[in-house]
């Protein structure tokens, strides 16, 4: 028993940890962008998911979590539909891209460093 007793603490001091990075990664820039230099990414810890998930087990289980995972769970729907939303948005932005021909987009050049400042991360 003292053996399961000694594994739950240290199983809580490390979802205690996995929680302090979902918030930290909260406060991360939604957009990236590669290192390449030309595509941008959604930035979306899937430590924040594992949270969340994890926080719906515990409440089943009548555990009371921490404040902040009550957040995460309480704006699980507005991030999940916030994470879909700007990568739909970018990959429609890339497929837009795409279909401009190279001598269309050397026309466009000052409106198209406009919309990379608008959307640098």
């Amino acid at each position: 028993a003292q053996a399961f007793v000694q594994y739950e603490v240290v199983w809580e001091r490390a979802w205690g940890a996995a929680i302090e990075v979902a918030r930290e990664s909260m406060s991360a820039p939604l957009l990236v962008r590669h290192p390449d230099g030309e595509s941008l990414h959604v930035n979306f810890d899937k430590a924040v998911l594992q949270v969340i998930r994890e926080a719906k087990f515990l409440r089943q289980l009548q555990i009371d979590i921490p404040p902040v995972a009550e957040d995460l769970l309480i704006r699980e729907a507005s991030l999940n539909k916030c994470h879909d939303t700007l990568k739909h948005m970018l990959r429609e932005y890339e497929e837009v891209m795409r279909k401009v021909p190279n001598d269309l987009k050397q026309l466009f050049v000052h409106h198209l460093r406009d919309l990379y400042t608008f959307l640098r991360p």
